[in-house]
């Protein structure tokens, strides 16, 4: 499934918004992981996950976004998230993520709540 995802990365003031884009799985979490740990290990203290271009998350691909907010949290990162299908943010709330960052219905109120 590799081809069906993809992440991008821009800078907003202080704030790294990433965009995963597609099915979030396995594969996606090769992806995802090393490109956060770059953000943190450059220093990145604010960051943002807007997931309007992701339709689908698996039990993987949950893993991956746990092993994200463990690196957060072990370098004192906030995490936000924004733009969640009204299923993956039922998901998010049921399995605990919501305890470790803020769900936005827009980026731009996410970026506001940064400041």
């Amino acid at each position: 499934m590799a081809a069906d995802f993809s992440i991008e990365i821009q800078q907003k003031d202080d704030v790294s918004v990433l965009y995963p884009n597609g099915y979030i799985d396995f594969e996606a979490r090769q992806s995802m992981v090393p490109t956060f740990h770059d953000i943190l290990a450059k220093g990145g203290r604010k960051i943002l996950l807007n997931f309007s271009g992701v339709k689908k998350i698996n039990s993987m691909g949950i893993a991956g976004i746990l092993e994200l907010i463990e690196q957060a949290t072990k370098s004192s990162a906030v995490v936000k998230y924004s733009n969640l299908s009204r299923m993956n943010e039922k998901l998010f709330k049921m399995i605990g993520l919501t305890e470790y960052g803020t769900v936005h219905e827009s980026e731009d109120e996410a970026l506001k709540e940064f400041r």
